[in-house]
């Protein structure tokens, strides 16, 4: 288990999901990647970050299936990380699950935790824009998010939190069809979305 936050409720660093890993699994993802001329290195110490156990931890409770987690390597374009997410696309045919978690804004310094029933105009303009740009699959204007979305730097601070999207819809590429699920804020700018990429 990895606990990489800080300042929040005790029970939070008590959760615990001992989740079984698939070594045969991960080197085959990196194998993929290799055929898409992607760099990784495996690692098999490594424990599940939060990124990870918090929304498995609500999906599958019994801790029923192998996790195999990734990180993300800010310093890539937004593009390679569309590629990534395109490269492990063949996976879903093998019913494996691709799941990336993250947020469209997420700037903890800007919420408001006695914020109830307000959204933020600035988070509410960028996550809208995102929104719209997955709807039309418009990957140029995504790519460009950071120079072309209203208040984007606001929204996206630091972009590991973003970057799983991009790797998500990168996986549904080959439809290019982005459903919104789910779509709230909370404490004034914090956006929860769920998307699913066929």
């Amino acid at each position: 288990m990895i606990y990489d936050f800080y300042g929040f409720p005790r029970e939070l660093y008590e959760v615990n999901y001992p989740a079984s890993s698939d070594s045969i699994l991960a080197k085959k993802i990196q194998s993929i990647l290799t055929q898409n001329n992607i760099d990784s290195k495996l690692d098999f110490s490594r424990g599940i970050d939060h990124g990870a156990w918090s929304v498995l931890k609500l999906m599958f409770p019994n801790i029923d299936i192998p996790v195999i987690t990734m990180s993300v390597n800010p310093k890539l374009s937004n593009k390679s990380q569309y590629e990534i997410g395109k490269a492990l696309s063949p996976l879903k045919d093998e019913d494996i699950l691709i799941i990336a978690s993250g947020g469209i804004v997420h700037n903890l310094g800007m919420v408001d935790f006695y914020k109830e029933n307000s959204i933020d105009s600035w988070a509410l303009d960028f996550n809208n824009w995102i929104k719209k740009a997955i709807e039309e699959w418009d990957t140029d204007k995504l790519f460009k998010y950071e120079s072309l979305a209203p208040s984007a730097s606001l929204a996206v601070p630091r972009n590991e939190h973003f970057i799983p999207l991009l790797i998500a819809m990168g996986a549904g590429d080959h439809s290019k069809d982005g459903e919104s699920l789910i779509s709230t804020f909370q404490y004034g700018n914090l956006a929860l979305d769920l998307f699913r990429f066929s």
